[in-house]
């Protein structure tokens, strides 16, 4: 919990999550004809490439499915930011940005669990460790194999659990697109839109000292 609270402040560092989100879609995605995004894209499906291979190449996968909605989804908003709705895309910053922290935090996760699982069967085979009973008895004697046991443990977990809200997120975005909310006096209109998503957004940011987090 202390750990949770004390990493919150990098949330609102330089400004509101909304900011930062609104930041990364029309500055750091759209400009320049999506550069720096492409340049992400390349640099993380070259990296899943070179794990196709390796015993962890299913972390790979998971991680380049979540990367191509990401891809789908980001080419969606720039089109619409391109035909003049720059609202869609402004509305569903606060998502994108989760979603794309997702699929980063999943792959930088993904390379330690590449790494650590290397180390692991190394100090395997150096200490003669082979069977299933033998590896759990070699884990709760030595730090250092815990150590890395954990990171790949870590990396599975998070694909599993946090990394698979991407695909809802998705939906959130593109149902902007493709769904008209109501119709007649129920439809709302982009104003209305964007005060149900800044109380939802709101209501649902707890701050790092508030009572329910305190007593998590």
């Amino acid at each position: 919990e202390q750990y949770l609270r004390d990493a919150k402040i990098a949330s609102i560092y330089e400004g509101t999550n909304g900011i930062q989100a609104m930041d990364l879609f029309a500055r750091k995605v759209a400009q320049k004809d999506g550069y720096r995004f492409k340049r992400f894209v390349s640099f993380v499906t070259d990296t899943l490439s070179s794990w196709k291979d390796h015993p962890m190449h299913e972390l790979g996968e998971q991680i380049q499915h979540s990367l191509t909605e990401l891809q789908e989804v980001t080419a969606d908003m720039l089109t619409e930011a391109q035909s003049g709705n720059m609202q869609h895309g402004l509305l569903n910053a606060c998502t994108y940005l989760n979603m794309f922290g997702n699929v980063a935090t999943a792959f930088y996760l993904g390379e330690a669990a590449v790494i650590a699982h290397d180390k692991l069967q190394s100090l395997f085979e150096q200490n003669g460790i082979s069977g299933a009973a033998e590896e759990k008895s070699f884990l709760r004697q030595n730090s250092e194999a815990a150590f890395y046991h954990a990171k790949v443990r870590t990396a599975q977990f998070f694909n599993r659990n946090i990394l698979t809200q991407n695909l809802s997120m998705a939906a959130t975005i593109t149902i902007d697109v493709n769904f008209k909310s109501g119709s007649g006096v129920y439809q709302l209109d982009i104003t209305e839109t964007m005060i149900v998503k800044v109380i939802w957004h709101t209501k649902n940011r707890r701050r790092p000292n508030s009572p329910e987090q305190k007593h998590a």
